[in-house]
């Protein structure tokens, strides 16, 4: 074989590589295509994700970290306020658990009272829970109790508003503790023969969980324990 035509052939392979390298392209990457299971999957981890945040979290929670700008309370006298109060009153009334006292089997055992409903008018100026901290916007309308015939036990619903707040939101906690005590000393008094005024000495309260605004809470005694619910109205 001569050496020019060893020279040719390799000229052409080399030009057959420098042609194969020239028109190569590497191949693109394939297009990942989600499966329908997938999306699903994804929107039920993202649904299920925020349904728990949601319940860690409520709205009425966060309102305790960035409170809504509200007016001071209302002047009693506007027929706003009254109107206020008297859905207040009516929200009291159908309040659940009262419904169902009210129907239970032993309902007649049972008699019902609005502590400074008739409250002279002279007194409530010098009275903190009776007369000053009452009105639209703190404790709005009276209380109202629910006790036995033997007086052994009884029942106490109170609504507190705005501005009986410590924390805004919050209703102050010495507030709910003289509330408490003076429910507590209700029964105390009436089960006395000499029903004699009781000066509290010691009062141990261990909170669970914070009082808000705007609710309905009632405190049931019987002999010297205590348990305290509340339920949300906003009415103010």
């Amino acid at each position: 074989m001569s050496t020019s035509g060893v020279f040719r052939r390799s000229h052409r392979a080399a030009e057959n590589v420098r042609r194969a390298y020239s028109t190569f392209h590497p191949p693109r990457p394939s297009r990942r295509t989600i499966k329908p299971s997938h999306s699903v999957a994804a929107l039920l981890a993202a649904s299920l994700s925020f349904y728990t945040v949601g319940s860690l979290y409520p709205p009425s929670l966060l309102t305790l970290v960035s409170q809504r700008p509200a007016p001071p309370p209302p002047d009693p006298d506007l027929p706003s306020s009254q109107a206020a109060t008297q859905a207040l009153e009516e929200a009291q009334e159908n309040l659940p658990i009262l419904q169902k006292m009210r129907s239970a089997p032993d309902a007649d055992e049972w008699y019902e009272t609005r502590p400074y409903a008739q409250y002279p008018e002279a007194r409530k100026a010098n009275s903190l829970t009776g007369g000053a901290l009452r009105g639209p916007g703190n404790m709005a309308v009276p209380p109202l109790v629910r006790a036995r015939r033997d007086e052994k036990e009884a029942c106490v619903f109170i609504h507190v508003g705005r501005g009986v707040c410590g924390h805004d939101g919050i209703i102050h906690g010495g507030l709910i503790a003289t509330l408490l005590d003076e429910a507590l000393g209700r029964n105390a008094i009436v089960n006395l023969p000499e029903k004699i005024n009781l000066l509290t000495v010691v009062r141990s309260i261990s909170t669970l969980q914070n009082l808000r605004q705007s609710q309905i809470f009632y405190r049931q005694s019987i002999g010297s324990a205590s348990q305290l619910a509340s339920r949300q109205v906003d009415q103010d």
